[in-house]
């Protein structure tokens, strides 16, 4: 089992609140101190704090923190297989927000909204962007990336999706309830401190809304949601 410490994520996405992070997959035992075990076998990683983990089948990647020289600490992109004879090391300038698959190649969003695709030994920029602090909610045959506003005050409305590859953007002032596809159509829920709610459904292809409801009661999927 896989154990890890994520604590570099954004408020919006579900968390797990816990010191670590499981996978039962991977035999791996790593740990938040940079240490890594495999049954009696161990060894000390250049990173610490872990997280937005992402299995292959000979391995996982993650990212952390290279061990600092003074006061810096520098984002790293890890690579370590299962049986600990490779680790791989990428630095890079920004924060990592999530691993994904698209279109068959392994890909890295960071903090920015900055795109990298997985190249041979290396990480290329993606010649996609997408708002800062966004996460990929489709990825099937186009990429569909939302971020929330921010919490609190100061920044209120700044919610929003959109898809690089079909040139479109929207803003919907969501935080809690993550946005979803259902039957083919993305579909937000408004945010708001109590009922009722503003959900709206939008057209994947162009972005354009088809239809949005009031709701009285409170909302926790959005696919739950039936339009007229």
């Amino acid at each position: 089992m896989t154990t890890m410490k994520n604590l570099h994520f954004s408020c919006v996405m579900p968390l797990l609140l816990s010191a670590t992070l499981a996978w039962a997959a991977s035999p791996l035992d790593v740990r938040v101190d940079g240490t890594v075990r495999l049954g009696k076998q161990k060894k000390t990683l250049q990173v610490y704090t872990y997280g937005h983990e992402f299995e292959v089948p000979d391995g996982i990647y993650f990212s952390g923190y290279k061990r600092p020289v003074g006061n810096t600490d520098v984002t790293m992109v890890v690579y370590l297989s299962n049986d600990l004879k490779q680790e791989k090391y990428w630095p890079f300038t920004e924060a990592v927000s999530e691993f994904f698959i698209y279109k068959n190649q392994l890909h890295m969003l960071d903090h920015t909204g900055q795109i990298f695709v997985k190249s041979g030994d290396d990480w290329k920029k993606t010649p996609h962007k997408v708002s800062p602090r966004s996460h990929i909610f489709f990825k099937d045959t186009f990429l569909i990336a939302c971020h929330s506003r921010w919490p609190g005050k100061e920044r209120r409305g700044d919610g929003g999706c959109e898809a690089p590859e079909k040139n479109w953007f929207f803003k919907l002032n969501w935080l809690d309830v993550p946005p979803k596809v259902c039957n083919q159509r993305l579909v937000l829920r408004g945010f708001n401190i109590r009922p009722p709610y503003l959900v709206a459904q939008f057209d994947m292809e162009t972005g354009k809304e088809l239809a949005r409801k009031i709701v009285n009661q409170p909302v926790t999927d959005v696919c739950s949601v039936k339009f007229d």
